[in-house]
């Protein structure tokens, strides 16, 4: 099994890296551009696997040279990524941030970028357009079956191709049904984690066990590759971040890669995928991937409004340049470089360019980012980045986690006892911040109040929220919890979408609580902005402007087609009662963003800290209560 060059995959690389890149700029481009990180996948599980193939039959596979084919082709511009990123990031970052840069390169560098993010992001983290480094988790995944397979593969020259074939297929099976079950359990997991993303390398590694004399005829040919690239648009366009996913939902993009691949590039889609521009763009797909996701943070950060569409041609502009200066003077002059280098000294090179900057980012870290001579209000407003809500929200018992089921939480401690007057507030992690505040602004009014309420889970009867496959069955739960005990007042309040579907669902939960003679108040949508609040407060400070307020940090994207849908819905509405929160907290636009102490209201783009809830409560009880 030898291997000659291919323009067609590289064509199929240039698919998949505009898929994901367009998919960064505005997701609205290209909705489930994502599925270009499975292409890579089929791809890389294809050329690795039919190189380590072809080595055994021929009697010459070498572990050794294996590892530093792989260093020469990886290493130098991963190395180059970071160390530029690494610059910005230490010039840029708050010294809080800096900690976590630093622990995300360490990880990144070590190949396992995967299991640190999987380890500490949740819905609570830093936005995934605030972590320079996250797009290198698919990189861990790959590495680490590098890493793996060739110790297998060595069973090809033991047990013969039949039986390795089938031995393929069962790990196959394995690993795509328990991404499925990890899908509905353990979702992060399932997106994270090589053991429930294996099944998609293994498919390039399957269909490279076909003998490569072998080729398809003319109308098969044709028909694979229509059929290969039919699947993966669909998937990129018929996908968007609600779709169940990975799991067998990945299996389109998969199986649409293999047959491109199987194609072997004849008829129109493979002269299409050889064309020059896509070849162009394929042999520059490593260091576009590499450099595209910094280039987007960095951009949002220095200008909060590149999140429009009009900034998309330019950094797509600026990924493309940055991607081919990076393969012209890193990726091509190192990977060949030194030919005549002993196996050894490529990987002890290797080695100890990655002890540079794992060592750099150790020292970051045990200096706590160098906060310096940080000024103290600054200090107390960043502060806020870290605070933990799992207690203040009661997190896995009022506050479900996406993992959780409805019956794996012990609820009775979130509903006030009867014979007293009782508020409940029902919905996902934009009802629960309200908890903390309303706790003693119900109580000085007679009230005691509970909670229901779930991570990313509007409350909306029967809808499926892809992303929360618990959700349903909470709000089912909920529900039923709520009309049995029949509090005086349900608030709902959510991250609302404009979507008319959501309305109609929102009246079904309604209809539901007025019929068993429960009050219902709607809590419109709050205010997010573009970044973090404590950063925003914090930029303002150093730059002498008025950190007490804004309007121009507000993200419009969020807030105003939700604001507008749900005050035509409830207009002259009397089963609930609707209030504007946007109307109630900011005044002409211009919402607070410090209390009297100068504590930030917000700890990320729109959750509030203990003290926000404290205000938004004096905001808002008396409205509810009227």
């Amino acid at each position: 099994m030898g291997l000659k060059y291919r323009a067609d995959i590289d064509g199929l690389r240039a698919i998949a890296v505009l898929g994901v890149l367009l998919y960064h700029l505005d997701p609205r481009l290209v909705p489930g551009g994502y599925v270009g990180v499975d292409v890579f996948f089929v791809i890389s599980g294809f050329l690795i696997s039919r190189i380590i193939y072809g080595e055994m039959e021929a009697g010459s596979f070498s572990i050794a040279r294996f590892y530093v084919r792989r260093a020469r082709r990886i290493l130098p511009a991963l190395l180059s990524v970071v160390l530029a990123t690494s610059v910005v990031a230490m010039l840029v970052l708050y010294p809080s941030e800096r900690v976590q840069y630093a622990q995300s390169a360490i990880a990144s560098i070590l190949f396992s970028a995967n299991f640190y993010f999987y380890a500490t992001l949740n819905y609570f983290s830093p936005a995934a357009d605030e972590i320079p480094l996250l797009h290198l988790w698919s990189l861990g995944i790959e590495e680490q079956f590098y890493i793996l397979f060739p110790l297998l593969a060595l069973l090809l020259t033991r047990i013969g191709r039949k039986l390795f074939t089938g031995l393929l297929g069962v790990l196959f099976l394995a690993s795509l049904l328990t991404c499925a079950w990890a899908l509905a359990v353990n979702p992060s997991g399932a997106f994270y984690l090589l053991p429930f993303r294996a099944f998609e390398l293994l498919t390039g590694a399957l269909i490279a066990l076909v003998p490569v004399a072998w080729t398809p005829a003319r109308r098969l040919a044709g028909f694979l590759s229509w059929v290969g690239l039919a699947a993966i648009v669909t998937a990129m366009y018929g996908f968007d971040k609600g779709t169940h996913f990975p799991g067998f939902a990945a299996l389109l993009p998969c199986a649409g890669a293999a047959m491109l691949i199987m194609a072997h590039g004849h008829g129109q889609v493979g002269r299409l995928l050889s064309s020059r521009g896509m070849v162009w763009v394929g042999k520059r797909s490593y260091s576009l991937y590499l450099v595209h996701w910094p280039v987007i943070v960095f951009a949002h950060r220095f200008w909060p409004d590149s999140v429009s569409m009009a900034w998309v041609p330019v950094l797509a502009a600026v990924s493309l340049l940055l991607a081919h200066l990076n393969f012209e003077l890193v990726e091509q002059k190192l990977r060949n470089a030194k030919p005549s280098w002993r196996n050894g000294k490529v990987l002890a090179t290797s080695a100890l360019s990655m002890l540079v900057v794992v060592s750099a980012g150790m020292v970051v870290v045990k200096e706590m980012g160098f906060p310096g001579s940080q000024d103290a209000h600054v200090a107390q407003v960043l502060a806020s980045l870290d605070y933990d809500p799992s207690v203040d929200y009661r997190s896995r018992t009022c506050f479900l986690d996406p993992d959780q089921s409805p019956d794996q939480a012990d609820v009775s401690g979130c509903i006030p006892g009867k014979g007293q007057r009782r508020a409940m507030l029902w919905g996902d992690s934009h009802a629960i911040h309200f908890l903390k505040g309303f706790q003693p602004a119900f109580a000085a009014k007679g009230y005691e109040i509970g909670a229901l309420t779930a991570s990313a889970c509007p409350p909306l009867v029967g809808v499926e929220i892809g992303e929360r496959p618990h959700c349903k069955a909470f709000n089912d739960f909920a529900l039923q919890r709520l009309v049995d005990e029949k509090p005086d007042v349900v608030i709902l309040s959510a991250l609302w979408y404009a979507d008319p579907a959501w309305m109609s669902a929102l009246d079904k939960s309604i209809a539901a609580l007025r019929a068993a003679d429960i009050r219902v108040v709607v809590l419109g949508i709050s205010p997010m902005f573009k970044q973090r609040v404590p950063l925003v407060v914090a930029d303002k400070m150093r730059a002498g402007a008025d950190p007490r307020y804004s309007s121009t940090d507000l993200d419009p994207n969020w807030i105003s087609g939700p604001e507008a849908m749900m005050k035509a819905h409830f207009k002259g509405r009397t089963d609930a009662t609707f209030i504007s929160v946007m109307d109630r907290a900011c005044v002409q636009g211009r919402c607070p963003l410090l209390d009297e102490h100068d504590h930030p209201l917000y700890y990320d783009i729109a959750h509030l800290t203990p003290e926000g809830s404290v205000q938004y409560a004096a905001l808002l009880v008396p409205v509810i209560l009227d």
